[in-house]
């Protein structure tokens, strides 16, 4: 360990430790504002890093809001919201009998837009993504005004979602009883 005595800072000892405690302190001095200048970078990356990640939508995420905006459509007696998101081969399937999906929405949209009060869904599994295919099984309870024969009905929802050169379409949709 090097010490200082008192006589280290008045006259020089000798030729060679003055002009070495002068450049330590200048190299200590740079050598700070490099490390500022270091962890400034270094922040700066970290924050791009974290703001890029918020702007990028994963799969997933994809998938949920495609699925999020079928619903709010439906709740909102918007055939064209949904139409949207469906590929142009979308089939639909129930008990084995399967049908375009088009005018599966077209015809139910209008049959029961003014009977449903609200529809909830809960993603059962995670939601499989194999490339440009994804599949998702959604809990589906929807309720039904006041007044109806029933409350609601539960059902599951099986959808196969086909990435696009425009985002994730529903691709096929099954139902099924729980």
């Amino acid at each position: 360990a090097i010490g200082f005595t008192p006589d280290m800072l008045g006259e020089s000892p000798g030729k060679d430790r003055w002009p070495v405690l002068a450049y330590s302190a200048r190299s200590t001095a740079r050598m700070h504002g490099r490390v500022k200048l270091i962890l400034a970078l270094v922040a700066l990356v970290v924050v791009l890093i974290v703001g890029l990640a918020a702007l990028i939508e994963t799969d997933a995420e994809a998938i949920r809001r495609v699925t999020n905006d079928c619903r709010l459509a439906l709740l909102d007696g918007d055939v064209e919201g949904i139409l949207v998101h469906l590929a142009g081969d979308a089939e639909f399937e129930q008990r084995g009998r399967k049908e375009p999906l088009a005018p599966v929405v077209r015809r139910r949209v209008e049959q029961e837009r003014r009977r449903i009060q609200g529809i909830s869904l809960r993603l059962r599994d995670d939601i499989e993504v194999d490339g440009d295919v994804a599949h998702a099984t959604w809990r589906t309870f929807v309720r039904l005004r006041p007044g109806e024969k029933f409350p609601g009905a539960r059902f599951d929802v099986r959808v196969e979602y086909r990435r696009e050169s425009d985002g994730w379409k529903v691709r096929r949709v099954e139902l099924s009883t729980p």
